[in-house]
């Protein structure tokens, strides 16, 4: 029985890491593209006040 656990749970931390991993990129993801869409925004609020 101990045997038998041992390789679903190494399986069940290489999936948590990996989802982790995938939850982070896309963390990135959400703050760089945040980032872009309020440069855009004060760039257009910048030219319509001229």
């Amino acid at each position: 029985m101990q045997t038998y656990s041992f390789p679903r749970e190494h399986a069940g931390i290489n999936f948590f890491r990996r989802v982790s991993n995938f939850a982070a990129v896309r963390t990135k993801i959400t703050v760089v593209s945040t980032k872009i869409q309020i440069a855009r925004l004060e760039l257009h609020l910048f030219i319509s006040s001229q």
